[in-house]
């Protein structure tokens, strides 16, 4: 049961990381477009540095249950 479990959220956290990369270039396009309006640019800033520590933090863990997968 833990070994599904332990996959499972591997799975899940693999996800979100992958979902954290395909968005992150978005964020970057609308900042590029987003020149001259710098409250916009203030938003997009903020929302790319938290999805930036998100994606970080989903491969972290997706890494550690990763090995914790392949060393059991």
């Amino acid at each position: 049961m833990a070994y599904v479990c332990t996959k499972t959220f591997h799975l899940l956290f693999a996800i979100a990381w992958m979902a954290a990369v395909f968005y992150q270039p978005r964020i970057l396009v609308n900042l590029a477009e987003a020149s001259g309006q710098q409250a916009v640019q203030e938003q997009l800033v903020l929302m790319g540095r938290r999805l930036y520590r998100f994606g970080h933090t989903m491969f972290g863990i997706a890494v550690v249950l990763g090995m914790v997968l392949w060393l059991s």
